[in-house]
């Protein structure tokens, strides 16, 4: 296993400062952070993600392996503010295409939230291709950027279990009803309310890690 310097735990350290300080700016600050978002959708996004999203990546590691950091923290986080963006757009995308579809009468009006969350993990199939895209992308950083295009070694590494089944269960189960309260919130809360999303998810992911593991 390799020796992790300290400067990984330093910025591990950094990104949950991080987490804490976008969080208390949301909380205490709403009109100051909704109108940074609204004037930088796509900076505020990459943020956003970079510090959230990769503190859920340390949640989970610290609940699996008792290892409160993890390797090549920095580019983990840039991985996760460019996941960010393509969230970002990908908010956008549905939303605007499922009121498109009500708007032309292809798709019943009621409840447009439960629709644009169904249209975006289900039918558009988002959340399994997000979720896998960036189990790759934490390949690549561990492997130090070798290979990029051996998508048949990948596909030979991951457990087929837990990138049909488990993603499957995860877009009924958890995905469909989260971004159905996304979609619920204005727009400009949306991004950073998927973030703490990723920061469950690491939760309940190393959780039932867990518990299985204590049932075997």
């Amino acid at each position: 296993m390799r020796s992790r310097p300290a400067s990984e735990y330093v910025i591990a350290t950094l990104i949950v400062l991080g987490t804490i300080m976008i969080l208390g700016w949301a909380v205490f600050g709403p009109a100051s952070f909704v109108a940074l978002t609204k004037a930088h959708p796509l900076k505020t996004a990459f943020m956003k993600f970079f510090f959230l999203g990769t503190f859920g990546t340390i949640l989970k590691s610290g609940m699996m392996k008792k290892d409160w950091t993890i390797e090549y923290p920095l580019e983990q986080a840039v991985v996760w503010g460019f996941f960010g963006i393509w969230i970002a757009m990908a908010f956008t995308l549905f939303s605007a295409g499922v009121d498109a579809l009500i708007a032309k009468h292809l798709w019943f009006p009621w409840f447009p939230a439960l629709s644009k969350s169904f249209w975006i993990n289900v039918a558009g199939g988002y959340a399994w291709s997000m979720m896998v895209t960036h189990q790759y992308y934490d390949r690549l950083v561990r492997t130090r950027w070798c290979n990029v295009l051996s998508i048949d070694e990948f596909a030979e590494e991951i457990d087929p279990k837990t990138t049909v089944a488990m993603l499957w269960k995860t877009i009924w189960g958890f995905w469909l009803i989260a971004h159905m309260i996304t979609f619920s919130l204005p727009e400009e809360w949306r991004v950073v309310f998927a973030a703490v999303l990723a920061i469950a998810l690491g939760f309940l992911i190393s959780f039932n890690a867990k518990k299985e593991l204590a049932e075997t």
